[in-house]
């Protein structure tokens, strides 16, 4: 995985091949800040710069104490 800062993505890149699996974009909805300080703006989106990304496990996620019953583990591709 590559965390591509200036561009708030995360992509997965298949080693062999050199081809993107998958990309993540860090991006949050910014439109009730915007509203609560009544600024006017087209752009509803917010972005921030990823530092870093990691891989884990299932047992490694489930030992997380603020583990979000939503969330699961992604299985690295071989």
């Amino acid at each position: 995985m590559v965390s591509l800062k200036d561009e708030a993505r995360t992509v997965e890149i298949d080693i062999a091949s050199g081809k993107a699996l998958c990309t993540m974009v860090k991006g949050f909805d910014v439109s009730r800040y915007l509203d609560m300080f009544d600024i006017q703006s087209d752009v509803k989106r917010g972005f921030f710069k990823p530092y870093g990304s990691y891989y884990l496990s299932p047992d490694s996620l489930a030992a997380l104490p603020a583990s979000p019953p939503q969330a699961s583990a992604t299985t690295p591709r071989s």
